[in-house]
């Protein structure tokens, strides 16, 4: 997996591409390890993001937990990223939006 950033007053913008699987997913977890305090709103961009699996699930639900009451957008979800959001309920849990 492959991070790019970008930073505004109280947004993080974390690009992602490749798989957020058993592999992908710790990295996002240290990228983001202790960076979430001062940020109101996170995305992340997942229009690279080609798999996600239960692991990678499992830390996009961490980062959220970490972020606490702050928001969490995910954005650029391929149909089948975005479906196992939907599957999931996590559409509903935080914002989920498809690629255009």
């Amino acid at each position: 997996m492959q991070i790019a950033e970008k930073r505004e007053p109280d947004t993080w913008t974390l690009y992602l591409s490749g798989e957020l699987d058993l592999t992908g997913g710790p990295e996002l977890a240290a990228y983001t390890e202790g960076k979430l305090s001062d940020v109101e709103t996170l995305i992340l961009d997942m229009t690279d993001v080609r798999y996600m699996s239960s692991a990678g699930i499992r830390s996009v639900l961490n980062v959220k937990r970490a972020l606490g009451r702050n928001t969490l957008r995910i954005t650029g979800c391929n149909a089948m990223v975005y479906e196992v959001f939907e599957l999931t309920g996590l559409d509903s849990v935080f914002e989920v939006e498809k690629a255009e």
